[in-house]
């Protein structure tokens, strides 16, 4: 199954550096793109440097939009739905009889829980614990069965996992059970970051590619879903100071520049004149792993089809603040997540209907 990541970079090109003495700075560090460097030299009526150009150029194809194509073998997918059946088993004994799983000690330095943990170790008054939320509630799937359908049982621990929660999972034990089983989430102020930006730029994406499948306009969809998104952002992430309100504000230009790259590098057909053609956007879909009863489920960013050799190919969207983008590709050349997608795609279904419960 052919996975691709594309990796983009929210952030507004800074204008090429003008020395005191008036000249353009042919620094190779600037954080600045070859058409704006162009442009300065015009309007300055000054040479253009060929090394800086080219490194300009260079620069570019890897500082704002970066497309990793990797592949999910057979191998690895068959491999990897044996240890989401696993996994499922062990959620279900870690909390057999009301049990609270482990914490992972060794990764409190990176967990939103570790206050919380640390004030109450084996996790046995949660009721008590301060700043502590009901989080995100489940949906309910329903899985197609002749010509009816039937509820899968999301309240029952490593019944239907997903990759993010099985992620959660090897992370922390304690951070699965209180996340995924009991569904609560740490109340905490959070200002603009990259979880807000990751969102917008997202929502960008997924607008721009529905409007692709259904015929229409790229371009007018991702202002019109970046637009959505940055005034839900701004009303419900919590960016009460006036600070985080204006960075948002301030985010839509750089995030409708991403999502149009970003949403370009998709469409591209290695080999062919033509583009890829997009099938489906955020469609969920479940597959059963073999000899358990556990069911993975997860929704691609997007499946699309080669227009000459009919393969699919699975679409993911990152974001990220680096300017090696190509450095942080290769962080997901090895991503299990792709085994799962490859799962999902070549043996699962799209479920009857889901809803939140």
């Amino acid at each position: 199954m052919h996975i691709r990541y594309i990796i983009g970079r929210a952030e507004e090109p800074q204008p090429p550096r003008v020395l005191a003495s008036g000249k353009l700075s042919t620094a190779k560090g600037q954080d600045t793109t070859r058409r704006l460097y162009r442009e300065a030299c015009q309007r300055m009526d000054q040479p253009v440097s060929p090394e800086l150009d080219a490194h300009l150029g260079t620069r570019d194809l890897r500082a704002w939009t970066y497309r990793l194509d990797t592949w999910a073998a057979p191998g690895d997918i068959g491999q990897a739905l044996l240890e989401a059946a696993q996994v499922g088993r062990a959620m279900r004994r870690a909390t057999a009889h009301g049990a609270v799983p482990p914490r992972n000690a060794w990764g409190c330095d990176r967990c939103p829980w570790s206050v919380h943990c640390e004030n109450d170790a084996s996790a046995s008054d949660l009721g008590a614990w301060f700043g502590v939320v009901p989080g995100r509630p489940a949906t309910e799937i329903r899985r197609k069965a002749g010509r009816g359908s039937y509820a899968l049982r999301r309240d029952q621990p490593g019944a239907v996992v997903s990759p993010s929660e099985m992620r959660a999972w090897h992370t922390c034990e304690r951070k699965w059970f209180l996340e995924y089983a009991q569904r609560l989430a740490p109340s905490e102020h959070r200002g603009f970051g990259p979880m807000v930006r990751g969102t917008v730029v997202h929502a960008g994406c997924q607008a721009g590619l529905e409007a692709e499948r259904a015929g229409g306009m790229i371009g007018p969809a991702v202002h019109m879903g970046i637009a959505d998104a940055i005034a839900e952002a701004a009303d419900s992430f919590a960016l009460n100071d006036d600070e985080s309100r204006q960075a948002v504000l301030d985010l839509e230009g750089p995030a409708v520049d991403c999502s149009l790259r970003m949403i370009g590098e998709a469409l591209v057909a290695e080999g062919s004149a033509g583009r890829m053609e997009v099938l489906e956007v955020e469609q969920r879909r479940i597959v059963r792993a073999p000899r358990s009863n556990t069911w993975i489920t997860g929704q691609p960013d997007a499946i699309v089809r080669h227009p000459e050799t009919g393969r699919l190919c699975v679409v993911e969207f990152k974001t990220s603040g680096s300017k090696d983008l190509e450095r942080v590709a290769e962080g997901y050349r090895r991503n299990p997540a792709a085994h799962f997608y490859g799962a999902l795609i070549t043996a699962g279904q799209v479920p009857a209907e889901e809803k939140r419960r």
